[in-house]
């Protein structure tokens, strides 16, 4: 995954003060996001 796309998913995670679910065979950078 791309540093941008992550920068990006973490930011609207926050603005929206969004939760995101993954399931434990979702790869380690979702993972992480979650």
């Amino acid at each position: 995954m791309s540093d941008t796309l992550q920068e990006d998913i973490l930011r609207l995670k926050r603005e929206r003060s969004a939760v995101i679910l993954a399931h434990n065979y979702q790869p380690g950078e979702v993972q992480d996001i979650a």
